[in-house]
């Protein structure tokens, strides 16, 4: 059961454990995952969708062609990570707009560091409560008589 609990929340936790890298000389395709960064042309084009000063979108890309992409945007942010807008508007951006894509991708590294400290930590904690003192051998109640 504790084995159960222990795969299930490795998965959990696995799951958030992306990053994003540039896509140079990928297209994005569609249903990927991506970070737009602006340019000052683009930035001035989806102001009145979500207000100025806007230099960072998260997206799911809904088409792409050679020069537009169009996009499912979840969040908005400043170039100081300052998120001005979450929700999920369509927008079509001209790719002389977009300064760089970057796509998801999931982090090897950081998901194996979390899921062995968390499956370590769920055998100390397991060995810590099952009252044989992490030595596998249970106790005899062996010892001397209180008189």
């Amino acid at each position: 059961m504790v084995r159960a609990h222990v795969m299930l929340a490795t998965a959990f936790l696995l799951a958030g454990c992306y990053k994003y890298a540039p896509m140079n000389s990928v297209a994005p395709a569609r249903g990927d995952d991506v970070q737009v960064s602006l340019n000052d042309e683009g930035s001035k084009q989806v102001a009145p969708h979500f207000g100025a000063g806007v230099g960072m979108l998260d997206a799911k890309v809904l088409a792409a062609q050679a020069d537009s992409v169009q996009l499912a945007v979840r969040s908005a942010r400043t170039p100081t990570g300052i998120e001005v807008y979450t929700g999920a508007d369509t927008l079509v951006l001209p790719m002389s707009s977009v300064s760089s894509i970057a796509g998801r991708k999931f982090a090897a590294g950081p998901a194996a560091l979390l899921g062995g400290l968390l499956i370590g930590g769920g055998i100390g904690a397991v060995a810590a409560l099952s009252g044989d003192g992490g030595n596998g051998r249970t106790s005899t109640g062996g010892g001397a008589q209180p008189q």
